[in-house]
């Protein structure tokens, strides 16, 4: 298997090919996108391509643990009535009517409508 170009050799062969390219075309965005994208990579330290790639798996991993987060601390669920008690949407243990947060496990409760 040959080794990988380095990210700014590959920087450069996309300038080159972008050049030749009609700059009114989407593959010619997609390039300069490559490019900027690529770009930012080598300024914060990125040479080769594992390490592009291990960055952009963290980032997959972060943006699915702030999906969880954003889930259940920002969007409100109504909470549940049952047996003259309001129960956590998320826990189901037993809050008091108008909190805005269940004391037990942080979910965001909302009383709208």
């Amino acid at each position: 298997m040959p080794d990988q170009m380095p990210v700014k050799d590959v920087i450069a062969e996309l300038s080159e090919l972008h050049k030749a390219m009609d700059a009114r075309t989407k593959k010619a965005e997609a390039v300069v996108e490559a490019i900027r994208i690529l770009a930012a990579m080598l300024g914060e330290g990125c040479t080769d391509f594992d390490t592009v790639l291990d960055i952009l798996k963290d980032y997959e991993g972060l943006v699915k643990q702030y999906q969880g987060l954003h889930r259940r601390f920002e969007m409100t669920e109504k909470p549940t009535y049952k047996d003259g008690v309001w129960h956590c949407p998320a826990c189901n243990s037993r809050i008091q009517p108008n909190h805005s947060y269940c004391h037990r496990c942080g979910k965001r409760v909302g009383w709208g409508r």
